[in-house]
């Protein structure tokens, strides 16, 4: 007798689940294609409808993006974030409309960041809303990219020009961020919620553009000239976040530090010469064991570095 495989026959409940599964699929892929289609043969005069009015749409949009941020007054807290993280990333949008539609000339965007800096970080005070402190941090961080503000950092790392300078200045403007979040935890630890509004992201959004920027210019493939002076500065710096992060309680400063201080330290095998499939694989096994060997290293001595540093 030939074996059957011990398998039920499906309820009526799921024949029903699986049919109208395929309904809702078959109706999004169907809708889908028309509108598609529709977008492709009308393309000319969808085109001609937004070009001439596209001056009304520049207004709309701003009017629509202030009144999903003002929307926000009238709701509960549960339903707050989303008109108003649309209204402000709305208004975003609108400003680089504006900019593509009157061909505004300039090789410096500093101002425009600072303007959503302002209207985002105005509406993040009034709200009290992390989220939008969050995105705030990322204005903030952009127009500091384009300051003079970032020169020590940008260029005390050794670079010669313009070659990854956005690698470079994003960097510098994060390392300023992580510098002032780490001056107000230890100076002003009580900062009205004006202020703590936007810590999570100059803690937590600072730090991750730092050590992501940091861990690109540490390698061998980034910038001729500057990868022997990258090697101990990305050293001091993780390792100095890890122990400001564990003793002043700045968890997200230690652990995405920590983090990038391990990915920085497997990634150095994989830049070895290899000429061989072994030596390559030579390479990544040891990149491996120095990742688990993390691991189980933070999971083993987390209480204990704690107590050691005094946090």
């Amino acid at each position: 007798m030939a074996a059957t495989a011990d398998c039920p026959d499906l309820t009526i409940a799921q024949k029903w689940a699986g049919y109208l599964f395929s309904l809702y699929f078959l109706k999004i892929l169907g809708v889908s294609a028309v509108a598609g289609g529709i977008l492709m043969m009308f393309h000319g005069i969808i085109l001609a409808i937004l070009q001439s009015t596209k001056y009304f749409l520049e207004k709309l949009g701003y009017i629509t993006s202030f009144g999903l941020i003002a929307a926000g007054h009238g709701l509960g807290a549960e339903y707050q974030l989303w008109p108003v993280m649309t209204g402000c990333l709305l208004f975003a949008a609108c400003v680089f409309f504006t900019i593509a539609l009157h061909e505004f000339k300039g090789d410096n965007p500093t101002g425009v960041f600072l303007l959503i800096t302002a209207v985002w970080g105005a509406t993040a005070i009034y709200y009290n809303d992390t989220a939008i402190g969050f995105i705030t941090i990322g204005a903030l961080m952009g127009a500091l990219g384009f300051t003079f503000v970032v020169t020590p950092f940008s260029y005390g790392f050794g670079f010669r020009g313009d070659n990854d300078s956005v690698i470079r200045n994003a960097t510098g403007a994060a390392l300023w961020v992580v510098a002032l979040a780490v001056m107000q935890k230890v100076s002003w630890p009580m900062a009205p919620a004006y202020v703590q509004v936007f810590a999570p992201g100059a803690q937590w959004l600072a730090t991750f553009v730092a050590c992501l920027g940091l861990l690109i210019m540490s390698s061998k493939w980034f910038e001729d000239g500057v990868y022997l002076l990258m090697q101990p500065t990305i050293l001091v710096i993780t390792i100095g976040l890890v122990m400001v992060g564990m003793i002043f309680r700045m968890d997200a400063l230690a652990n995405i530090a920590g983090v990038f201080l391990v990915f920085y330290l497997a990634s150095k095998p994989l830049e070895v010469p290899n000429g061989s499939v072994t030596g390559v694989g030579f390479a990544i096994t040891i990149s491996g064991i120095i990742l688990s060997s993390a691991w189980y290293y933070m999971n083993q001595v987390e209480a204990a570095m704690r107590t050691f540093l005094g946090a």
